[in-house]
């Protein structure tokens, strides 16, 4: 069994590696949502408590029912406006989650084929190693063994020479 050096599954390794790529970076933009809805919704929390602080004031000093009304409808807006938000960042990280989970699904399954790439190596490394020592030994014995396929020593032409 002659293996070759070049691994069979290299071009599903690329697609596993850009599949990869590509689900890190919708988990990346969901989680950017997650973070710009939680400013949004930081952000009418104290627009929340600004208009609530200034519904008090004005009962302080002049109190007009119509102006208290408006305040407590604005305040209402802005409560089922946090409320809605706050299912849309549940929502998201619902979503980021799951994403997450396939990303981890699509790095274990590239890290197998890249563990199956090594040992594919190691493998072809360790049958050269194996092909090349044959070789030598085959070469080792020849030089010693007399014959029309004897390599030239040169040891042996010197002491003939000698004679």
């Amino acid at each position: 069994m002659a293996l070759s050096p070049r691994f069979r599954f290299a071009t599903l390794l690329r697609v596993r590696k850009h599949e990869e790529e590509q689900k890190a970076i919708t988990l990346s933009r969901t989680e950017r949502s997650v973070h710009e809805r939680k400013g949004q919704r930081n952000q009418i929390e104290a627009e929340h408590q600004r208009a609530l602080f200034a519904a008090g004031e004005l009962a302080k000093s002049a109190f007009d029912a119509s102006d208290l009304r408006r305040y407590h409808q604005y305040e209402r807006y802005l409560s089922r406006l946090g409320d809605q938000k706050d299912a849309e960042i549940r929502s998201l990280q619902d979503q980021a989650r799951t994403e997450r989970e396939r990303l981890l699904e699509a790095l274990k399954k590239r890290r197998m084929l890249e563990r199956l790439r090594e040992r594919h190596l190691l493998a072809y490394m360790q049958q050269r190693r194996i092909a090349e020592q044959k070789m030598q030994d085959e070469t080792a014995v020849m030089r010693h063994i007399p014959g029309p396929f004897t390599l030239h020593d040169p040891e042996k032409t010197e002491e003939e020479g000698s004679k």
